[in-house]
């Protein structure tokens, strides 16, 4: 990560600049020491030779230098090194950060050995201090040893441990956290590039605090443990126990390469131009109160001697003057204007696909007689494959409902995966007229419906089809629109280019699909496509399907599919094995004359 898209994403979370303690990028050190990237390296010492304990360098201190000595851009661990950071850390509560991986396999099986990542327990068997690391099936787990009271009334201690329930990639960014006043630890995998964070949060109840953190290992581990092997490129700690959606936004950090500021236009045009301005310093500018005087109110008469005049104060009432702009005579001609261009935040494509799960495997593997469709994105795309929730409103029209939609935005919609029609088959209105919006079917939508959709740029043109068994069949238009930069649709399902129609140029503005023969009667739906797709697979593999993409939409048989429910993105590393599954069964096979039971 940059030093200045660390500074930059501060701002962004509103992170105050006093909590951030420790920057480790592993670009560079000396000897035993790993600099800490928020100092020069004479700042680490309080003179010309002795190190300052309050700039928490990191120390190797395991059985070779590697992540210390001769570094550039990456610590490298061998399963016997290990870094102590700093004397020491005293806070009460803290977020820490750590950016690690390794090209090869080799780290996610450790013969039933965990690996420790950053542990402030000495070793497996400490009362204090916490463990995070990694298991045998390459997950995130975060333990320790909590004190408990027994029925006796004596103390006693026993192992907490807590697992994340999604693999890892082979380069990660994950977080853990101590908030002192909820006393809850919370770990997240930050699947960035994938637009996933899989946290977990639970009650640190009989934790004691271990001051003494190390990285790579545990001081003194037994045979169940073993030192980390790979690279770290980054590790990054705060003072503060960060929320959930404070250490997701933060995440995104180290995949920025540079961050373009806003900025202005300046353009030029024939516009109507007033005169040319002159200040008259002296013009009438209004009238007003210019001062206050003294006058009568009343005279009071005396027995003896003269009358007695009252006063009081009154405002005097005249002309202002001051500066005055006079304008000559208005005319028309060329003017300068600006136009305001928004940040653009420019991502690392290396880092993201590094960071990325390229295999797609699906729950099902697809047959013969399937066929899958994937557009391939080398960026993520947040506005694809929204889901929504299911709500029934007290009775009245069930409706799917997102907080995150952008209101007026052009959108998809899909209802168990099939393709749905504004209007037709769902409207988009706002709830009981507040901010809200929903998603009103035509009919009832049930629980376990799925209604998701994606935010796309354009309308969706809708025609009839009477079929065409025996030739084909070509549509330039519906009711006068074009039908260029659209998906074909066929009954909510979606028709595949070169499978089920081919797309010809006809004319520099309009493109002619070209139905094959065979294609069944029913309604035509040509909805707008996704942008910036960088490759298309089509096919019906039943193993898992490499990809060089970091994002994708995926249609099995013209039918959107869910990530995590029908398919999931893996890694080369993971131990899900499509020729490993065990087979679905529908329905209870207890009674029969197996010796075994599926319940």
């Amino acid at each position: 990560m940059k030093k200045d898209i660390l500074n930059n994403y501060l701002g962004r979370v509103g992170i105050s600049t006093g909590f951030l303690k420790i920057f480790y990028t592993f670009t560079s050190g000396e000897n035993d020491v790993v600099w800490n990237d928020l100092y020069t390296k004479a700042e680490h010492y309080c003179d010309s030779t002795n190190l300052s304990a309050d700039k928490f360098p990191g120390l190797s201190i395991g059985y070779t230098d590697t992540p210390s000595s001769l570094i550039s851009g990456s610590g490298y661990f061998t399963k016997n090194d290990m870094v102590r950071v700093g004397s020491g850390i005293g806070y009460d509560e803290w977020t820490a950060f750590l950016d690690f991986g390794n090209e090869s396999c080799a780290s996610s099986s450790s013969n039933n050995k965990s690996q420790s990542l950053i542990s402030s327990m000495d070793g497996p068997d400490s009362i204090s201090g916490f463990n995070l690391g990694i298991n045998d099936s390459n997950r995130l787990y975060l333990e320790y040893n909590g004190k408990y009271t027994k029925v006796d009334g004596t103390e006693a201690y026993a192992k907490v441990n807590h697992t994340l329930g999604s693999e890892l990639s082979k380069f990660s960014v994950v977080s853990v956290s101590y908030n002192n006043f909820l006393k809850e630890f919370g770990v997240t995998f930050h699947d960035f590039p994938n637009g996933v964070h899989n946290n977990l949060s639970f009650n640190a109840e009989g934790y004691t605090a271990g001051a003494v953190w190390h990285l790579g290992g545990m001081n003194n581990p037994n045979n169940l443990y073993t030192g980390y092997s790979g690279h770290m490129d980054d590790f990054v700690f705060f003072s503060k126990g960060m929320s959930p959606s404070e250490r997701n936004s933060f995440s995104e950090a180290f995949f920025v390469d540079s961050i373009i500021p806003e900025s202005s236009i300046a353009s030029s045009g024939l516009v109507p131009i007033p005169g040319t301005p002159t200040v008259n310093f002296t013009g009438i500018i209004g009238t007003g109160v210019t001062g206050q005087e003294c006058e009568i109110a009343t005279t009071v008469e005396q027995k003896v001697g003269s009358d007695i005049n009252l006063y009081q104060q009154s405002d005097l009432t005249g002309v202002i003057t001051g500066e005055v702009i006079e304008w000559g005579v208005s005319g028309s001609g060329y003017q300068t204007t600006f136009e305001t261009v928004p940040e653009k935040i420019i991502y690392n494509t290396g880092e993201l696909v590094r960071h990325s799960k390229p295999y797609i495997v699906f729950d099902e593997s697809p047959t013969a007689n399937d066929i899958y469709e994937f557009y391939l994105f080398k960026k993520p795309k947040p506005n694809l494959n929204e889901k929504t929730a299911f709500l029934n409103n007290n009775g009245s029209n069930p409706f799917s409902y997102d907080s995150t939609y952008t209101p007026g935005a052009d959108i998809n919609v899909y209802l168990n995966g099939l393709s749905q029609v504004s209007g037709d088959s769902y409207v988009v209105t706002d709830f009981n007229g507040t901010t809200a919006w929903s998603i009103f079917s035509d009919g009832d939508y049930l629980a376990h419906d799925a209604v998701a959709y994606d935010q796309v740029k354009g309308d969706t043109l809708v025609s009839g089809f009477a079929g065409n068994p025996s030739s084909t069949h070509n549509i330039t238009g519906v009711s006068g629109e074009p039908v260029s930069g659209k998906d074909v649709y066929l009954n909510g399902q979606k028709l595949i280019s070169g499978e089920d129609y081919q797309v010809t140029t006809t004319t520099a503005t309009n493109d002619t699909v070209q139905l094959y023969a065979g294609t069944l009667d029913g309604e035509l739906y040509f909805m707008p496509q996704a942008q910036d797709i960088t490759s298309i697979i089509t096919g019906n593999s039943s193993d898992k399907v490499l990809t060089d993409s970091v994002d994708e939409v995926v249609w099995l048989n013209g039918v959107k599919q869910i990530e995590n429910q029908d398919y999931f993105r893996i890694n080369e590393c993971s131990i899900a094995r499509v020729d490993k599954k065990v087979k679905k069964y529908t329905y209870p096979i207890y009674n029969n004359n197996k010796r075994f039971f599926n319940i």
